[in-house]
């Protein structure tokens, strides 16, 4: 049987860790066992290098479930953990990236992924991970459903499902205890028969084109390097940038953003592909994307191609080295609204991309 190490910190997320191991362990009963380990959860003998234990632990892995609390970088008292080269957190993905173990980060309530320049430098890689976001209340199941479903890629297989899905459970069986002791009991010679249920599943229905197509704009491709049009943005700007992919969409282009990069890939195994293959590249400049590296390594790296096209979110002034390049002035412009601008920077898109219609 394989083993998963779920990482955490016991004064920040282990009722949680504890919550996420008993949900992962009746998926996959019987292939994978799910490990909690935390400092406080080692019991060793004396003599018994911790380093190397843990060494041992994760390199057997099958993968890495990385849960990040409120605390997980810095403690209450704002000093942070990571610094310190024997924190037990730190020593766990550490071995994990030096190892190629696969690692899935959890995020919780409001967490987020660390950026880079947080990290010391043999984290790094670990700020490109995709994390998932996980509720602690009651989308907690759906939450842990598209775990599992990553889980299943990086194991090969499917895990057991029951033909009767949790929330039809969960209403027989209160629906079962209110007849059993409400204030409506059965009488006394009424037997509750065990009824099977079946997951009733929505009828079909007709496709709708505008759904269909924003769709197609926030779900990336699982095979990187099948897209026309990349575009570059801030995090910031996700909203804006959502109206902007679905007209590139209905004009007949591809178009890749990275909002939903496959959990455990990074940005050097997808987002790279992708950036390097793109037939043309769009650079939304505002006053977040100004200051992102990320952002202007792209850039960089589609001026470089001589693919770049670059828009404007916001009145601001490009980064050094991009300022000489046109940029089209979308800062007044509304989604659904036709204007000589988006006019002429579908034409400029066109001249370096041509839409699949006009191939």
């Amino acid at each position: 049987m394989h083993s998963v190490v779920i990482s955490y910190r016991s004064d920040d997320t282990f009722d949680f860790a504890e919550r996420v191991c008993k949900c992962l362990s009746g998926f996959f009963t019987g292939t994978h066992s799910f490990v909690p380990m935390d400092d406080d959860s080692m019991p060793l003998r004396v003599d018994v290098d911790l380093r190397i234990h843990l060494s041992g632990a994760i390199r057997e892995a099958a993968a890495v479930i990385a849960i990040i609390g409120e605390h997980w970088r810095t403690d209450s008292r704002g000093v942070v953990r990571l610094e310190d080269p024997f924190d037990f957190v730190r020593m766990q993905l550490e071995t994990a990236l030096s190892h190629g173990v696969p690692v899935l980060p959890l995020l919780i309530g409001a967490a987020r992924m660390p950026h880079s320049h947080e990290l010391p430098p043999s984290l790094r890689d670990f700020a490109f991970r995709q994390g998932l976001p996980v509720d602690t209340g009651r989308n907690f199941s759906r939450d842990m459903d598209a775990v599992v479903g990553e889980l299943e890629g990086l194991f090969g297989h499917r895990a057991p499902r029951d033909t009767m899905s949790r929330t039809a459970k969960r209403l027989f069986a209160e629906a079962i205890e209110f007849w059993r002791g409400g204030p409506h009991r059965p009488p006394p010679d009424v037997k509750v028969a065990s009824v099977p249920f079946k997951e009733e599943r929505p009828a079909p229905r007709t496709a709708d084109p505008v759904r269909e197509t924003v769709r197609a704009v926030e779900t990336p491709p699982t095979t990187p390097g099948r897209r026309d049009i990349f575009v570059s943005y801030a995090r910031e700007d996700e909203n804006r940038i959502t109206s902007i992919c679905k007209l590139l969409e209905e004009n007949g282009w591809s178009v890749f953003w990275d909002r939903r990069i496959p959990a455990g890939k990074t940005w050097h195994t997808y987002i790279e592909t992708e950036l390097e293959t793109a037939r043309c590249v769009i650079v939304a400049w505002s006053r977040h994307s100004i200051a992102s590296d990320w952002v202007i390594e792209e850039a960089g790296a589609a001026k470089e191609r001589q693919v770049l096209v670059p828009i404007k979110l916001d009145d601001v002034k490009p980064p050094f080295g991009f300022r000489h390049i046109q940029a089209a002035d979308l800062t007044k412009w509304m989604s659904g609204q036709d204007s000589i601008v988006i006019g002429q920077l579908l034409k400029d898109i066109t001249a370096i991309a041509p839409p699949a219609a006009s191939r």
